[in-house]
């Protein structure tokens, strides 16, 4: 489990795994891949950690309060249950936060408050998997049949009160449930936004984002795409 002197993957090693967590010295620790709750308790001593990986947790994950960690610069977690990241409050060097099929997401008031952060995913592909799902058993894709399954509902995220423009560069929000673009509009340093299957069926008000060059709308109830003229910068648009 300890692959080098300055990380440690946690797994389903018992109490071998255990008792070498217990010898190690945390100081050196840069990075960090572990399961769900498995290396909580570790965490706060890690004072160099600069790479948090979670993985497929499939019970309530909450991170622990980690503003000592001044060298923490991402985040990422993939294919779990629910997830808090309040701890992650304070973590002022922190750039890239990447949460991927992640079922829903508690906290993320917190992201709006990081001054460094310039890459926020939250993207749920699980619906574009049931999608290649239901091709491979049907040899087509009937939407309307599939929905009935209730396999393609998309799910919800609380994005909180976004605050202020920040130096947010990217977000993904595919698969995820969004209303409305409106509480986007005020990060106007997006250079990269992903919204596509969303249930997003509006666009208008995008032009505020006038440094936004690529852009995913697809696979969505949108219309009206003629605000898409009034964006200076943009170069890449995915519509399908």
């Amino acid at each position: 489990p300890l692959i080098a002197p300055n990380a440690i993957c946690s797994g389903s090693y018992g109490q071998l795994w255990h008792w070498q967590v217990r010898q190690q010295s945390f100081d050196d620790v840069t990075f960090l891949q572990t399961v769900g709750n498995e290396m909580r308790p570790y965490l706060p001593r890690c004072l160099n950690l600069k790479t948090l990986r979670i993985d497929g947790f499939e019970v309530d994950c909450t991170l622990p309060t980690l503003q000592d960690l001044d060298q923490l610069t991402s985040v990422s977690a993939f294919r779990g249950g629910r997830l808090n990241i309040a701890g992650l409050a304070g973590c002022e060097a922190l750039i890239t936060i990447l949460l991927e099929n992640v079922g829903e997401i508690a906290g993320l008031d917190i992201v709006w408050t990081l001054p460094s952060l310039r890459e926020l995913n939250l993207a749920d592909r699980s619906r574009s998997e049931d999608r290649m799902r239901v091709r491979r058993v049907t040899g087509r894709m009937d939407r309307a049949r599939a929905d009935t399954t209730g396999k393609l509902s998309v799910r919800p995220v609380d994005l909180g009160t976004i605050s202020g423009p920040g130096v947010l560069e990217l977000l993904n929000l595919r698969g995820r449930e969004l209303p409305s673009i409106r509480p986007l509009l005020v990060l106007t340093k997006l250079v990269t936004l992903d919204l596509g299957d969303t249930a997003l069926s509006d666009i208008a008000g995008i032009d505020e984002l006038s440094e936004l060059e690529k852009l995913a709308i697809d696979h969505n109830l949108v219309t009206d795409i003629t605000p898409l003229l009034d964006l200076p910068a943009l170069k890449e648009v995915w519509l399908n």
